[in-house]
């Protein structure tokens, strides 16, 4: 597979959005990415920084990375703000 082709599956693994809902209680954020026409994502799980420490929740309208699970579905995860 050519380079493109490499960086085209990874486009679609780990993206960079902007927060614009929060559920404190699931622990969950939606995000909007702007390179994919203002697509808004589903529920997105918040991987947590340290066992037992204070919850690490982003707030609205802050740029976060995000990954997806790599079989296509909408799975996927916050691993931190940027």
């Amino acid at each position: 597979m050519s380079i493109e082709g490499e960086f085209n599956k990874l486009g679609a693994i780990i993206r960079t959005g902007i927060v614009s809902s929060v559920d404190v209680s699931n622990r969950t954020v939606r995000v909007i990415f702007r390179d994919k026409s203002d697509m808004v994502s589903g529920p997105l799980k918040i991987v947590m920084r340290e066992h037992g420490a204070s919850a690490w929740l982003p707030n609205i309208n802050q740029a976060v990375l995000c990954l997806y699970l790599p079989d296509g579905g909408s799975d996927g995860f916050v691993l931190g703000g940027i």
